[in-house]
């Protein structure tokens, strides 16, 4: 009985419905073959011109097993010279969303110890020039609930004049 509980998985194909050409290999339990959620923008694209039907190609599988075959059939349609929209060659590396065991996240907070977090330290602004005209602006009249509206004023103003830059290059 624990064995069938373990063996849930499966590898499937989404195939275009015009040219009945696999475009996508997949591995999941359930229902995930049929949901159109959580895909990448390239499967999204691609579906939303041309359509999709699946099948099953290996079930009754270990997650280990499902892994390994969602990394065969990838490399064999691959092979094959089917364009497919998986980003990734397939298997466990390829898990979005898994969580690292504690040991494995001590181990990165290790690693990082030390080092500045995110954005610390960095300017928001992306030159020299956007911090001075920020600064400009600062000390003009705006007060702190217009901060917003100055940062954009200034991406804008500095947007039109590259603009005009790229304009006058083009003139001359």
């Amino acid at each position: 009985m624990a064995e069938s509980i373990q063996n849930i998985n499966y590898v499937y194909i989404h195939y275009n419905k015009l040219t009945n050409q696999p475009f996508y290999v997949g591995r999941g339990f359930g229902d995930r073959f049929k949901h159109t959620f959580s895909r990448n923008r390239y499967w999204k694209n691609y579906v939303n011109k041309y359509g999709f039907y699946y099948e099953k190609i290996e079930e009754n599988l270990t997650l280990e097993q499902s892994y390994y075959l969602e990394v065969y059939w990838i490399s064999q349609l691959k092979a094959w010279g089917f364009k497919l929209t998986n980003l990734s060659s397939g298997g466990e590396f390829s898990r979005v969303g898994a969580k690292a065991s504690i040991e494995t996240r001590l181990k990165m907070s290790k690693t990082r110890m030390g080092l500045p977090s995110g954005k610390k330290g960095k300017s928001k602004y992306k030159s020299e020039e956007e911090r001075l005209l920020a600064d400009k602006l600062s000390k003009s009249k705006f007060v702190k609930s217009d901060k917003q509206k100055a940062d954009n004023v200034i991406r804008t103003r500095l947007y039109y004049k590259r603009i005009r830059q790229e304009k006058l290059t083009m003139i001359f």
